[in-house]
């Protein structure tokens, strides 16, 4: 049996996910969590086979919660099954160390089969958002060329967070915040906070 995890703060997904994996037959949910900090520390404990994580989940999202265990040398299979933006998403998941993503739209049928083809030690991205992922962008959008840890330290910036507001937030030193700040302007060709901001509204537009 293929021991899983899943994590997703709606009851009623990860329900159907549980319903769905072990009608199989060939899954066993070993744990249901609605916040990653809680299936960070059972992912650990319990080793798992496969974690099925939600992007946007409470106390730590799921790109964090896929970077701690890849930093710790979990060999586990991560499926993220997201409701938000498939490219920026799918994109921020893979970079983390992600083995596949499905949206939660997608038939069940098909997200049956992306967890038992992670499960078994191979990947489950649609080719498009391989071929962006090696182009380092995403529909034009250069946001995507940030790492997991700088976008969110580029999020903080446009929402017009201070260097200590966002040093508190993310537990990182004032040094280390302008250090990732001046990467983000480089990164993105940015020549001050401004232009950052000008930045995220092309590409919510886009």
């Amino acid at each position: 049996m293929i021991r899983v995890i899943i994590v997703d703060d709606h009851p009623m997904v990860s329900a159907a996910l549980k319903g769905l994996l072990e009608g199989t037959g060939q899954f066993e949910v070993i744990g249901t969590f609605e916040n990653g900090g809680a299936a960070l520390a059972a992912a650990r404990a319990q080793q798992p086979d496969l974690l099925i994580v939600d992007l946007v989940v409470p106390v730590l999202g799921g790109v964090e919660v896929i970077s701690r265990l890849r930093a710790a040398g979990a060999q586990l299979g991560i499926l993220v099954v997201s409701g938000g933006e498939a490219h920026e998403g799918g994109l921020r998941a893979l970079r983390a160390g992600a083995n596949g993503f499905v949206h939660k739209t997608d038939a069940m049928d098909e997200i049956g089969m992306a967890a038992l083809v992670v499960a078994r030690g191979k990947s489950y991205f649609s080719q498009e958002l391989l071929l962006l992922a090696g182009e380092g962008h995403a529909d034009g959008r250069p946001v995507t060329r940030l790492t997991e840890r700088e976008f969110e330290v580029y999020r903080c910036l446009v929402s017009g967070q201070s260097n200590r507001d966002i040093g508190e937030h993310m537990r990182l030193s004032n040094k280390t915040v302008s250090a990732y700040k001046m990467k983000i302007m480089r990164k993105l060709g940015a020549r001050n906070i401004r232009d950052l901001i000008e930045l995220s509204r092309e590409s919510e537009a886009a």
